[in-house]
This record gives structure tokens, C-alpha cells and sequence, in this order.
């Protein structure tokens, strides 16, 4: 986390965060979105956007200096190039890859919203999603810790879905010990030191994508949607 940028993310995102309990680590989702009906609203119409993948109604709702990554890339032209992802922008062992890539941009965005998230700066900042307000235990490697997005998931002695059930997960806050290969599901340690397998479908890294919306003059614009540190 040395990124000026994700210091500043971190800060704005901690500002009003959700505190963890250490007996149980549990973060269950928060969604603020509609306490605020200009938002709500500006968001509905984004989902609706998203969803039939209208590239430059998406682009349109961005600021003109949207944040993309560490890297610096950013602006419109960079998150239209994020969400159509031309083949021949990418090197000859990439092209193939061209719309895998594009299908998963569409859908984490559209699950970066989905997933509820919090207001800061009295009310003119929107962070999404919920998992990202959420204030980790100092000892925790952000790289390893994921969260339960469900409730009452399995967590099962193997990766396969006949195996047994050691426990059910309600909005865990866990450690991955180990990522599937060959099979959604992932090895997972709870703070208890439980250990098992739970399906990838209802995990997020505490590095995931994350989404910030400003209101400025009037109207609300995407600012940042970036992922890792």
C-alpha cells in the first residue's frame, strides 16, 4: 500500500468505516445508496447501462480524470478502451484473450455496484462496495483476506459439492490459505483456525475492485475503479 493513490483511497474509505468484531470477524453488507435519492437514481440508470453493456452512456458518467490504476492510467478514453478491449490494442499471445477480457470488465464493475457500499464526505462521496469500508484487524495481510459475500455458505471438507459441510459462513471475514486449480472452490482459514473449501462465487479480496462516485456541480461521476494496491 505505498500508492499515494491507495493511501488516499484508504483514507477516504476508512473515514466511516464498518468495525469488525474480533470474536466473530463478520462484515454483513451495507448498502447507503438509497438514502440518497439523487444517487439511488444515478445508480439505477448505471446498472441499467451496465447490463446492456451501453459503452458511452458508461463513459459518460465517469469524470474526465477517472482513476484506472496504479499505473496512471486514466480518463475516459482509458475506461472505453477497459470496457470494449480491441484486440488490436494487445500483443500477438494476448488478442485471443480479447473477449474474455472485455466480459470480465462488464462484470466486475457491475458487481463492484451490486454490492452495496457507503457514503463519506457528508454525503458527496459514494464508495462501493460495502467490503471496502470495512476496517481490517491491523495483523491483516490484505492480499490474503477475502470475504463471504453470502449467507450460510458452505464451507466443506473438499473442494467438490458432494463434500461435507464443516460449517456454514455468514459474511466471514476469512484467510485464503490456497486458490483452486481446476475447481471454483478455494481454501480458506477462519479466524477460529478452522480450515476448509468454499466456493470462489462468494469470496472477494480485500484488494478487489473498488468504485468511487463524486457529486460536483450537480451530478453524480464515477472517479475510480481500480483494483489491487
Amino acid at each position: 500500500m505505498k500508492k499515494t493513490l491507495f493511501a488516499t483511497v484508504l483514507a477516504l474509505a476508512t473515514s466511516v468505516s464498518t468495525i469488525i468484531s474480533a470474536q466473530s470477524l463478520r462484515a454483513p453488507p451495507v448498502d447507503e445508496g438509497p438514502t440518497s435519492q439523487s444517487f439511488s437514481a444515478f445508480r439505477d440508470q448505471l446498472l441499467k447501462a451496465i447490463e446492456r453493456r451501453d459503452v458511452e452512456y458508461v463513459v459518460r458518467q465517469a469524470s474526465k480524470d477517472i482513476h484506472l490504476s496504479f499505473g496512471g492510467t486514466a480518463g475516459r478514453d482509458a475506461l472505453r478502451e477497459k470496457l470494449t478491449v480491441n484486440p488490436d490494442n494487445l500483443s500477438d499471445e494476448y488478442r485471443h484473450l480479447a473477449s474474455k477480457m472485455r466480459a470480465e470488465n462488464w462484470a466486475e464493475l457491475e458487481k463492484t455496484l451490486r454490492l452495496g457500499g457507503r457514503f463519506q464526505e457528508n454525503g458527496t462521496v459514494f464508495v462501493a462496495p460495502y467490503t471496502w469500508s470495512v476496517d481490517l484487524p491491523e495483523t491483516a495481510d490484505p492480499f490474503e483476506t477475502y470475504f463471504v459475500t453470502g449467507d450460510r455458505v458452505a464451507l466443506r471438507s473438499q473442494p467438490t459439492l458432494t463434500s461435507p459441510v464443516i460449517t456454514r459462513l455468514s459474511y466471514d471475514i476469512v484467510t485464503l490459505l490456497e486458490e483452486g486449480e481446476g475447481t471454483p472452490f478455494q481454501r480458506v482459514r477462519l479466524v477460529n483456525g478452522t480450515t476448509g473449501y468454499t466456493h470462489g462465487d462468494y469470496l472477494r479480496s480485500a484488494v478487489d475492485y473498488r468504485a468511487f462516485f463524486a457529486y460536483k456541480n450537480g451530478s453524480w461521476q464515477m472517479t475510480v475503479f481500480i483494483a489491487g494496491d
